[in-house]
């Protein structure tokens, strides 16, 4: 996959020269971090952004176990760096599930995360796994993002 590199303690100009630091990202991670500068990303979208299934998928099925341990693996790196904290969504000021209404970002420990995704993938019959785990940048991951898209 392509590499762009940057640092996220580099906030001045930045010539393409100077990109050869800790902070190299895969294509994947790129698009996953550009997607975090605007929303949460739901799993489903996480596993379409670094690479690991097609939009639309090849196999429309679930992900497989595969697909979840690869995708962990991933975040795990990203979140290791500062860039990402990976949890759930939770409905502010209570009120039944499914309904439209304001949201907020829980972190969760990794394991956590995971063993939440492939609970659902197990016990649901329907795509409800692709939002038992959702990703969000952290201030980190948005500078370093805006700054390798806008290097000035």
């Amino acid at each position: 996959m392509p590499q762009i590199t940057g640092s996220v303690t580099n906030c001045g100009p930045l010539e393409h020269t100077e990109w050869m630091t800790e902070a190299a990202l895969t294509h994947g991670e790129i698009e996953l971090l550009t997607d975090g500068l605007s929303d949460h990303v739901d799993f489903g979208w996480v596993l379409v952004r670094l690479g690991i299934r097609g939009n639309p998928p090849i196999d429309p099925g679930p992900a497989s176990e595969a697909d979840v341990d690869a995708a962990f693996s991933i975040l795990e790196g990203l979140s290791d760096r500062g860039l990402i904290k990976v949890g759930h969504m939770e409905y502010d000021g209570g009120g039944p599930a499914g309904r439209l209404a304001p949201i907020h970002h829980v972190e969760d420990p990794l394991g956590a995360a995971k063993a939440s995704v492939l609970e659902g993938l197990m016990n649901s019959a329907s795509d409800d796994w692709k939002w038992y785990c959702w990703v969000e940048n952290t201030n980190a991951g948005s500078d370093l993002i805006r700054t390798l898209l806008d290097p000035k």
